[in-house]
């Protein structure tokens, strides 16, 4: 690489983010069983929601418009996407906060979170490769269901899937930082997972649930993690709707990173840490 290049700011930046993302991949391997359990938890859902759905078709032919080959692809799509996609790192933020640990962060000569978004990103390339064996598991057992099995994955799916990491990231950062005010933080951390399980179509699709919750999860976050990624690589939003998609990632992330500066910002005026 030329010394101009070395120079240039953004190769710069570059540069450290993957080294960044490298340092982490390493400690997530150092902890590969703690990303397995977290892996497995998500699995179990993956694996029993199908069969739960599938003893319920009865003799009727569809449930929220999905045949049961949908509904079987749609739990195979959206395991498999939040595994990299659904940030689970304000438990780790959360205790290092309460055990004066962060302070190590912010001495750091590089942005707090632009650390930690580097160290979500190694977490979720881990945990992609440890569910592999989990996904594989799934096709053995639900195969018949996936035959001709169509996925989109043009550019609108990959910017949808960045889009909904990068959200899913400043959601659970802004949620963390509460750890600055509290150290009773973990039933609230608890208490966020009821709202996102449901409203972003992990636990089960959206279109089965009752009118009044698919209209609350179009105007929440969450549906724009997970529901609107997978339903875009099952070819499902395309047109106006994967524009409307799009917009509401952009303008959702655009309003966490802005309550996640000021939640920064203001807790960091109260708190303290070893060494402080």
């Amino acid at each position: 690489m030329s010394a101009i290049a070395r120079s240039n700011p953004v190769v710069r930046a570059w540069r450290k983010t993957i080294a960044l993302i490298n340092i982490y991949i390493q400690e997530t391997l150092a902890y590969r069983a703690g990303a397995f359990i977290w892996g497995l938890a998500d699995g179990q859902l993956a694996l029993i929601l199908p069969a739960v759905w599938l003893a319920a078709f009865g003799q009727q032919e569809m449930i929220g418009g999905r045949d049961p080959s949908a509904l079987v692809t749609y739990y195979l799509a959206a395991s498999f996407l939040s595994q990299f996609i659904v940030c689970h790192l304000m438990w780790d933020i959360g205790f290092e906060i309460r055990e004066g640990l962060f302070s190590v962060y912010l001495l750091r000569p590089i942005n707090v979170v632009w650390m930690h978004l580097a160290r979500n990103v190694g977490w979720r390339i881990i945990k992609v490769v440890l569910y592999a064996p989990i996904g594989l598991l799934f096709i053995l057992i639900y195969g018949k269901y996936l035959v001709g099995l169509d996925l989109y994955l043009g550019p609108g799916f990959w910017l949808a899937l960045i889009l909904a990491h990068f959200l899913s990231f400043f959601v659970a950062w802004s949620i963390a930082l509460i750890s600055l005010w509290t150290t009773e933080f973990v039933s609230i951390f608890r208490l966020y997972y009821f709202p996102e399980m449901f409203l972003s179509g992990r636990l089960v699709p959206l279109e089965t649930m009752p009118p009044w919750a698919m209209t609350l999860a179009d105007v929440s976050p969450f549906k724009y993690t997970v529901a609107f990624p997978v339903g875009v690589l099952l070819g499902e939003v395309h047109g106006d709707a994967w524009l409307r998609g799009v917009a509401m990632q952009a303008m959702w992330i655009a309003l966490f990173v802005v309550v996640s500066s000021v939640l920064l910002k203001k807790g960091l005026k109260q708190y303290t840490g070893f060494g402080n």
